[in-house]
């Protein structure tokens, strides 16, 4: 069987740490085999229940997150933050729009685009954050004559 083409098989290999949290410990068959772990903590996610974050060298993808039981989460005192992982990501898949500012809230990930163009930053944006896992929930532009204008995405995991 070929192993599975990920999205962070591109990443320079000293550049890869993703983590995960899981309730599951860190023993046999409790991630993907062609994945490696570079560190684990022990901690309480943001339900304050305690279980294990572990730091992979590759990015998990949606069947194996549920197969394998793993919420994509970073330790509280990490200092990656999830705006600093996204503009990552499209920085690397070409991604050529302006960000202003990217939050978490109970209705999702919000991405506030700047002045994009509808098919080159808007669209391949869409794209590109379902390739990362997320599903598209809605778009509010502001009012624009143009094909260009500036618009808050929303997105869940």
């Amino acid at each position: 069987m070929e192993k599975p083409k990920r999205y962070s098989d591109e990443v320079p290999y000293e550049k890869r740490r993703y983590w995960y949290f899981t309730l599951h410990g860190t023993g046999p068959g409790t991630i993907p085999k062609d994945l490696k772990v570079l560190e684990v903590r022990e901690g309480q996610n943001e339900k304050g229940t305690w279980g294990t974050y572990i730091c992979l060298d590759g990015i998990v993808n949606t069947s194996e997150l549920k197969e394998f039981d793993l919420k994509e989460l970073i330790p509280p005192d990490d200092e990656t933050s999830i705006e600093q992982v996204i503009k990552d990501y499209l920085k690397h898949e070409g991604w050529s729009g302006s960000i202003d500012c990217i939050w978490e809230d109970t209705d999702g990930l919000h991405i506030y685009v700047l002045d994009g163009d509808w098919k080159h930053q808007h669209l391949f944006l869409k794209h590109l954050m379902e390739q990362f896992g997320y599903t598209f929930v809605q778009e509010n532009p502001e009012p624009s004559e143009d094909d260009c204008y500036t618009a808050e995405h929303i997105y869940k995991k």
